[in-house]
């Protein structure tokens, strides 16, 4: 971490956001940690002082509304940008985070959103704490990955894989979730929580107009999680 790096914190139960997002904003002038639970985040909060939060407000079990409201207690006047899936557009759900945010600026971003929306508003808020504009925050430092990623454009949407495989003898299409975590004319790069195999045939249901590709390249990383590199046919 570089010295004077913007400390991020991002909260969302889904592993593969946490992992896409970690990658996306694996940056010099951002330090971000992330917590997949409510518990995880306070003791977090109880060590750091945080510059940005990033709150998914549908976590499961605590609700992120009460996260919300414990963030605004400690941290009354760092900026929150808030990813839901439900109508950002709605009335009501204004009106109640407001009831819980009552001194810092918020923001709200519907899912599935966007990499180059979310960083739209990161670059604002670091904007306006310290006058100073933090750009390229995706820009790739991946170790020897240059070929791979170039002219590829980083992408964060969930996606819905479905592929052939034989189970007792039959052959069955299975349909998996996914995140796309970069984009080309070409093939996207992926996040999946089924390992995919070099060769493998995929379809993208509901998704890039129902394309299907190949699998180029596929490593396990983090808890298993596997990521890979799709070419479209």
């Amino acid at each position: 971490m570089e010295p004077g790096a913007r400390k991020i914190l991002v909260v969302d139960d889904d592993m593969l956001i946490l992992l896409a997002l970690s990658r996306a904003f694996r940056h010099r002038l951002l330090d971000i940690s992330t917590a997949a639970s409510a518990v995880h985040a306070l003791a977090l909060m109880k060590e750091t002082r945080f510059d940005l939060f990033i709150l998914d407000l549908d976590l499961q079990g605590h609700s992120g509304f009460e996260l919300l409201s414990e963030i605004d207690n400690r941290f009354p006047y760092v900026p929150i940008i808030m990813t839901t899936t439900a109508d950002v557009n709605s009335a009501e759900l204004s009106e109640e985070i407001a009831s819980l945010r009552k001194k810092g600026v918020w923001h709200l971003l519907e899912k599935p959103f966007r990499l180059d929306n979310l960083n739209l508003l990161i670059e604002k808020n670091l904007e306006q704490q310290n006058g100073k504009l933090i750009r390229n925050l995706t820009k790739s430092h991946s170790h020897g990955e240059d070929k791979r990623n170039h002219l590829r454009k980083a992408h964060i949407m969930p996606a819905k894989l479905s592929f052939e495989v034989i189970k007792d003898g039959e052959l069955v299409r299975e349909t998996v979730n996914a995140i796309l975590t970069d984009i080309s004319d070409g093939g996207v790069g992926l996040l999946t929580e089924i390992p995919l195999e070099y060769s493998q045939v995929v379809s993208f249901e509901d998704t890039l107009e129902r394309k299907c590709g190949v699998v180029t390249w596929s490593a396990l990383v983090e808890d298993q999680t596997c990521r890979a590199g799709i070419h479209f046919c």
